[in-house]
């Protein structure tokens, strides 16, 4: 008889909240109340399509015998407490359609009996916690509609059990991992809306039970795609794989009269069947098939303007990479070309906190770590510990007659802009 006071305990809790009446239902708002977390003896906890704001308390960790949280489509917010971890029972964990922020808590995978995890729409960030990978026998994992970032850990992987994963909408970078080829009982994996790239493991494909693998709004390119292609379709999978993020850096190009410059959108060479769709200011300027660039030469008036390219290939129909818009801009002389490309540089890497800072008002010439040829153009940059942070602008591809480079032992990320080598 003990339980019993227990339970009405809880329902003295919930009609002394706020609640509200439609033509519908009943709807519960206001919180979750904490003493909840004294019902040892629950099993179920079902607080689904409400209107319930606040933190979702720590004190549901401590009931014990919970095999099933759902607290999906109400107006929670701040952060998933760690404490939900310490439910060693719990099978199904829903908190989808809130306004949950932070990390996932890496003790979500001590969670050794969860079947299913659905943080689908929410405001959660950061990383996937590795530890997820722990989840032995996690059937579905669903982290949609997020702002998670990083790579995808390999150690989801681990999850043989698992048949659904769908981690679209998110920010996560890097490749698919290799790693995936141990979820035999996948069904379908979902990566829509993210910045992956690579190519896709030979081994993911041939999963025994793969019907769905969903790339779309990603940044691969053909190069990453056209291995696989073939042996997709013949499998029957179904495969979203276009469109695709468009490719290349939008950037001005200031260079002066008479120089030659290449347009590079980072497109591999290598895949000759490639089919390059170039066009100035939306005027077609021609078809190129293999040729990954286009060469500009002796620059006059007539090629100032704004240059985009479209790339197809055969052997991966109905996808068309768009590249981003360059603009070709020209001056009298190097000296302006330069200056204009060292302000990019100066303004995109925080060059007000720079230990030597310049004064964009002087010349050139008194640019901390910068050296001119005998026609006044920068042949030289030296500038290392100087406490430079960020990434490096397109512009600095402009310096056409830069020769050496030192730019060692600062903060910099990203990798280095093939613009810059767009003219080597």
């Amino acid at each position: 008889m003990e339980k019993y006071p227990r339970r009405l305990v809880s329902l003295v809790i919930w009609f002394t909240s706020p609640w509200w009446y439609n033509s519908w239902k009943w709807i519960l708002t206001g919180k979750i109340p904490v003493e909840l977390g004294q019902l040892s003896n629950l099993r179920k906890l079902n607080l689904s399509t409400n209107q319930l704001n606040g933190e979702i308390p720590a004190e549901l960790g401590q009931l014990d015998n919970l095999t099933r949280l759902a607290l999906q489509n109400n107006k929670l917010s701040g952060k998933i407490p760690m404490e939900l971890g310490g439910l060693i029972n719990l099978e199904h964990l829903n908190l989808q359609f809130n306004q949950l922020i932070g990390e996932i808590p890496k003790e979500i995978g001590q969670l050794s009996n969860l079947k299913q995890l659905i943080l689908t729409d929410n405001q959660l960030g950061g990383k996937i916690p590795k530890e997820l990978g722990h989840l032995d026998n996690l059937i579905e994992l669903l982290l949609t509609y997020n702002m998670l970032n990083e790579n995808i850990p390999p150690e989801l992987g681990q999850l043989q059990n698992l048949d659904r994963l769908s981690i679209s909408n998110n920010q996560l970078e890097g490749n698919i991992p290799c790693e995936f080829d141990k979820l035999t009982n996948l069904v379908g994996l979902f990566l829509n809306e993210n910045k992956l790239s690579g190519e896709i493991p030979p081994t993911l494909i041939e999963l025994p039970k793969l019907e769905y693998l969903y790339l779309i709004n990603n940044q691969f390119s053909f190069e990453d795609l056209i291995n696989s292609f073939d042996t997709i379709q013949s499998l029957g999978i179904e495969f979203g794989y276009t469109p695709q993020d468009s490719i290349g850096t939008s950037y001005t190009a200031t260079l002066t009269y008479g120089d030659d410059y290449k347009i590079f959108f980072g497109i591999d060479d290598t895949v000759t069947t490639n089919v390059y769709t170039w066009y100035k200011d939306g005027a077609p300027l021609g078809v190129i098939n293999g040729q990954n660039f286009l060469k500009l030469t002796s620059l006059q008036s007539l090629d100032e303007g704004v240059y985009t390219c479209e790339v197809t290939n055969p052997h991966v129909p109905e996808l068309t990479l768009y590249s981003r818009p360059v603009t070709i801009r020209l001056v009298s002389t190097c000296r302006e070309r330069d200056s204009l490309a060292l302000v990019a540089l100066y303004q995109n890497t925080e060059g007000l906190n720079w230990d030597s800072t310049w004064n964009l008002l002087e010349p050139l010439d008194f640019w901390f770590g910068v050296e001119l040829n005998l026609n006044g153009c920068v042949d030289k940059l030296r500038l290392s510990r100087q406490n430079i942070k960020g990434k490096l602008p397109a512009e600095i591809g402009n310096l056409l007659s830069l020769k050496n480079i030192n730019m060692t032992d600062n903060l910099l990320v990203g990798i280095f802009p093939y613009e810059f080598c767009n003219n080597y």
